[in-house]
Order: C-alpha cells, then sequence, then structure tokens
C-alpha cells in the first residue's frame, strides 16, 4: 500500500520549482540542444513518480510544469516543417529529451508500433531504477469522432556514457470497434500522443507537456493469401472405441469422418484399415499411403 503524504508531496514540488526558476537553454528550430527545463528536474519528477500512481498528484504536476511544454510552440512551423514526420506534427511540447516522428499500424496483429526518438543521455531517471516511462496513445476517427484504441508504455532510463545511441519503441494492442473491423482495404485518420512519464490515458486531445502529437493515415489491409495446404496427410487416432463391426469397409470410413468433424478437422478422413474379407472388399491400408 502506498501511503500519501501531500505535505511531502508539496516540498518536492516547491524544490522542482526552483529548478524551474532557473533556466538553463532554449530550445530553437527543434533540435535537441537546449532546455529550460533541465534534466535535473526531470530525473526527481521520476523518482516522485516511481512511488506515486495517484491520478490527481499526476495532474498537479502536469500543470505546474507545462510551461516547460512553451518550448514547443517556439519553434517556428517553417523550422519544424524541415524535420521528416510520418504525417503531420499537430502538436509539440518540448522536444529536447524526446519525439515521436512516425508511427505504423499492423492491421493483421492489429498492433501500432511507434519509435521513439531518445535525444539527450540523461533526464529520464538513474540505471536501472527508478527510470520512467514513455508512454503512446493511439486514436482512430470512427464514426465521426476520435477514438482511443490503442495505450502503452516503453521504461527508459539515462544513458550510462555518453550520448544515446539507441532508439526504443511502444507497441500496443488495438481494442474495441477498431479490432473488429473487416481488413477491407479502407484507410483511416490517425492521431499517436507521446508523454513522458504522465499517462494520456484514453484522452485523444491530449497536450503532454514532454513529448508531440502526430497525425497520419492507416490502412486496414487484408491478410495475405491463405498458405498452400500440406501435402503430407494428417492421421489421428479416434476417443472412442469401436468392436470388429464397423459396417463394412463404408461405415468405418463414415466413423472417421465423423470423428474429425466433432474434432473441427477439415477435408476427407477415411478408415485406415486393411481386410481380405468380403466385407472389407480386398481393402489395402498401404492403397491410402
Amino acid at each position: 500500500m502506498i501511503v500519501r503524504r501531500p505535505a511531502v508531496l508539496l516540498t518536492l514540488l516547491g524544490a522542482l520549482v526552483f529548478l524551474l526558476a532557473t533556466p538553463t537553454l532554449a530550445q530553437k528550430g527543434g533540435e535537441p540542444g537546449e532546455t529550460k527545463c533541465p534534466p535535473e528536474l526531470r530525473e526527481e519528477l521520476a523518482k516522485l513518480l516511481a512511488d506515486n500512481d495517484d491520478v490527481s498528484v499526476r495532474r498537479e504536476i502536469q500543470e505546474k510544469y507545462r510551461s516547460c511544454a512553451e518550448e514547443g510552440a517556439e519553434i517556428p512551423q517553417s523550422e519544424l516543417a524541415r524535420y521528416e514526420y510520418c504525417g503531420r506534427l499537430v502538436y509539440a511540447g518540448s522536444l529536447y529529451y524526446e519525439r515521436l516522428r512516425c508511427c505504423g499500424y499492423e492491421p493483421q496483429k492489429k498492433l501500432f508500433n511507434c519509435p521513439v526518438e531518445v535525444r539527450q543521455p540523461g533526464g529520464f531517471g538513474a540505471f536501472p531504477v527508478p527510470g520512467s516511462y514513455e508512454y503512446v496513445l493511439s486514436c482512430v476517427v470512427l464514426n465521426g469522432a476520435w477514438q482511443a484504441v490503442a495505450l502503452d508504455r516503453v521504461h527508459l532510463t539515462n544513458a550510462q556514457s555518453g550520448r544515446p545511441d539507441w532508439h526504443t519503441a511502444v507497441t500496443a494492442k488495438v481494442g474495441g470497434e477498431l479490432a473488429e473491423l473487416p481488413l477491407d482495404g479502407r484507410t483511416l485518420r490517425a492521431r499517436s500522443i507521446l508523454s513522458w512519464n504522465l499517462t494520456p490515458k484514453g484522452d485523444c486531445d491530449y497536450r503532454p507537456v514532454w513529448g508531440n502529437v502526430i497525425e497520419y493515415r492507416i490502412r486496414l489491409d487484408p491478410t495475405d493469401v491463405a498458405p498452400p495446404a500440406p501435402s503430407g496427410k494428417r492421421v489421428f487416432a479416434t476417443s472412442t472405441t469401436y468392436n470388429g463391426n464397423l459396417g463394412s469397409i463404408s461405415g468405418a470410413h463414415a466413423k472417421c469422418q465423423s470423428r474429425a468433424a466433432a474434432a473441427g478437422l477439415s477435408g476427407t478422413f477415411k478408415a485406415w484399415i486393411s481386410g481380405r474379407t468380403d466385407g472389407f472388399g480386398g481393402q489395402n491400408a498401404a492403397d491410402d499411403l
């Protein structure tokens, strides 16, 4: 059980305000060169949030540090246009630490996959814990309105040395109406929201402090053609037993076909038997191989 201590929380937030009140840098042109919300502030937030899942606390933090998101608004659109995005950048908070450039949808597996660009060696929390999380919420337009369809996160920590030379990604399974739509080739508007350590939950209009929002289109591409049937033959033993009176060869075949249907097996199944009596008509099992 987590014990809430509002007085302690207020003290920590007050200390973090001091860090925020001493701007060190300023973001320019979407490049990760400068910020007014230093790594020390984010790392203190990472420690605070690691032990507190209270939604009201997270909302308070979201609003208290809203000014950090103003860095994105300060980037001229002419500058943003120079950077490649998969679709359209519709909102930018602070892009100093992380950025979402592209997402895609795999309709056959019903997965959104969103690579997250890691832009700084610090500001994510100590390795290996507490670290912090990058959340990605994906939404699509269904019945004329945005609907949240996939939300997941990936754990991230400070680089152990040097600048980051790696990327991470958030993969999320879709649910709801999108998961039930037929794969008929239609395209849909999609929106993905990257938010550091503060979950967007089901809010498709969420504006992150750290992170950004992109819009693009997805296609419900049909599955590929069914694989060819195996060239071999399937053999099974029935769970039911019979005496020697199988009702001739045709009766034996009928019993096999009946048990195959009960097991959900498609195709034609025959009894694999041999006999020299008139009842089996000289059936030789080797002939069915």
